[in-house]
């Protein structure tokens, strides 16, 4: 697949999309991601980590949660808190999964929230 189509289909998430290394170094996300994360787009993530971004307090929940994954080699959903730059806090529903590599091996962590809305 085009390098160009994987970007439109990243952008176009209808969630937050996000990759990490199992480091928890972001790679990537979409514009709703970046933006909520404080970032001004969504190139500016790379090199960040949960620390870095506007939920410092939520970062070793995150983190944990992205471990988990990395030991099981097994997707993960959550229900959790969230905070954007703004200071708003909300409720997610967040699968993460392990991002492998042709062999196997695990790269990090690929992850999509979606917020819940109060009814």
């Amino acid at each position: 697949m085009c390098e160009k189509c994987i970007e439109a289909i990243v952008q176009q998430c209808p969630g937050r999309l996000f990759v990490k290394t199992t480091e928890g170094i972001y790679l990537m996300a979409n514009e709703t991601f970046a933006k909520e994360a404080g970032c001004e787009d969504a190139a500016s993530i790379a090199g960040k980590r949960d620390e870095d971004l506007s939920w410092p307090d939520l970062a070793e929940q995150y983190r944990a949660d992205d471990q988990r994954v990395i030991d099981s080699g097994e997707p993960l959903t959550v229900v959790e808190p969230a905070t954007d730059a703004t200071g708003r806090t909300f409720t997610v529903q967040t699968t993460k999964q392990p991002l492998r590599n042709s062999a196997g091996g695990i790269l990090g962590v690929i992850g999509v929230s979606i917020e819940l809305l109060d009814h």
